[in-house]
């Protein structure tokens, strides 16, 4: 909490975001348009994507993170930002933060958080590696396959199984918590986690922390773009 007379803390003007599993900057087109002028939303490019179309999954999330780091940090080193990380992405989040304080970089303003236990308490993803494409887009939540053109849903399933690969060889290791505060986001129609799981992030933080309801389900920032801003302090409010 700011104290009496003491500066307000910077606003954010860089969200870095880590999607869930199979998912890419498409995802986030809502958001992008709800920037103020001058704000920008930075979607890293994961395995199977981009310029990590060739990045091998099994180097693991120690190797990639480090790759990330050296791309993302000198973009938000002047100015204040914020990490949100959604489902999959949470992990990936945490472990971008840990590179994050091991290189003295400039942390975040906040971590935003939704869609996943923290990776103390979540599965492993392992349990993914053997299920057939429908069980996989059914678990995905996505449309209908039918509703899609087939080269899309092709796409959508080799980065989904190339993510699968990448967690599939991640262990988590416990740390000190951060000392960024945390806000998890919990969607009123989310399924597959609940507020008592996402109040557990709060022993991942030094920085205080909160846990915001929000309408919608898993991909609330998809509808509900501004009450991601406004999570990471970067708009006013909800719509």
């Amino acid at each position: 909490m700011t104290g009496a007379g003491s500066p307000a803390a910077p606003r954010p003007t860089a969200l870095v975001v880590f999607p869930g599993a199979g998912g890419g900057a498409g995802m986030f087109a809502a958001v992008r348009r709800e920037l103020s002028p001058g704000d920008e939303l930075i979607v890293p490019d994961l395995p199977g994507r981009g310029r990590r179309a060739g990045f091998p999954p099994e180097a693991g999330v120690d190797k990639l993170v480090h790759d990330l780091a050296d791309e993302v940090t000198a973009r938000v080193a002047e100015r204040p930002w914020a990490l949100f990380g959604t489902s999959f992405g949470t992990l990936l989040a945490v472990e971008y933060l840990r590179e994050v304080y091991r290189r003295a970089a400039p942390a975040p303003a906040v971590l935003v958080v939704s869609g996943r236990r923290p990776p103390d308490r979540a599965g492993g993803y392992g349990q993914y590696l053997g299920w057939c494409d429908d069980r996989l887009w059914a678990h995905l939540g996505g449309p209908d396959p039918a509703d899609l053109p087939a080269e899309l849903r092709v796409l959508v399933l080799e980065r989904l199984r190339a993510d699968i690969r990448l967690g599939a060889g991640y262990r988590y290791r416990p740390g000190k918590p951060f000392a960024a505060p945390i806000v998890a986001c919990h969607g009123t129609a989310e399924t597959g986690v609940s507020t008592v799981d996402l109040i557990a992030w709060r022993n991942h933080t030094t920085g205080g922390f909160r846990l915001v309801e929000v309408s919608g389900d898993h991909y609330f920032y998809r509808s509900r773009p501004r009450d991601l801003l406004a999570a990471a302090g970067m708009s006013g409010g909800p719509a």
